[in-house]
């Protein structure tokens, strides 16, 4: 998610940072940016594995009701009622609908994807605190593999992706001590797994208040 991430001063000088957690600017940014991005790949995949284990539940629940009626209707010798009948009809069309709607969408393999991602984020940051680099060589080697990582990222919900911001913002503070957590309204938030908001502005909480 490189191409929607909140910009972050660079004027801010490395021993501000030294203060603060140890290391350089460049390396803080890099595990902001990491942990960031794995609270986001998290987020997806929990809601996709809830939508998959949702739609197994469903078709389950509905075609162990259909299997029954049929059954009932088998072994008492009659013949189902056309209200019965309808009632079969529809739970066979749900069945069949939320089918298509596994195949086509396939939350379960997307949520692997994610899955995968985030651990890779994870191991980044990893690196990072055991490695505690410093040097050019070291800092462009793992900037590399976050490129690697992103190229490999689907597309972004930006609105979902500014609630990792400020998860993050939350977890390892603000670089400058500022107000940056950024404002997500309610309606983003309902409707951050489903839409992009690819054009949207999110001020931060600091220009909302307008310091």
């Amino acid at each position: 998610m490189n191409d929607t991430e909140p910009v972050v001063e660079p004027s801010i000088r490395a021993d501000q940072l030294n203060y603060k957690s140890g290391i350089s600017y460049r390396a803080w940014n890099l595990r902001f940016d990491a942990l960031r991005n794995a609270h986001y790949h998290k987020a997806r995949q929990r809601r996709l594995d809830t939508w998959s284990k949702s739609a197994n539940f469903l078709v389950v629940v509905l075609g162990t009701t259909a299997a029954a009626d049929l059954g009932r209707n088998i072994f008492s010798k009659q013949f189902p009622t056309m209200e019965a009948g309808a009632t079969a009809v529809t739970i066979g069309f749900v069945v069949a609908v939320i089918g298509a709607l596994q195949l086509v969408y396939d939350w379960s393999g997307r949520a692997r994807t994610h899955e995968f991602l985030q651990r890779r984020f994870y191991e980044v940051i990893a690196r990072i605190e055991e490695r505690r680099p410093e040097n050019d060589e070291q800092l462009a080697e793992l900037e590399a593999e976050m490129v690697r990582i992103y190229a490999d990222e689907p597309a972004t919900l930006r609105a979902l992706d500014t609630v990792a911001y400020n998860e993050a913002v939350d977890a390892l503070g603000s670089i400058n001590g500022r107000n940056d957590r950024l404002v997500v309204t309610w309606l983003q938030r309902l409707f951050m797994h489903w839409c992009s908001f690819s054009q949207t502005h999110f001020p931060t909480e600091g220009e909302k208040l307008g310091n």
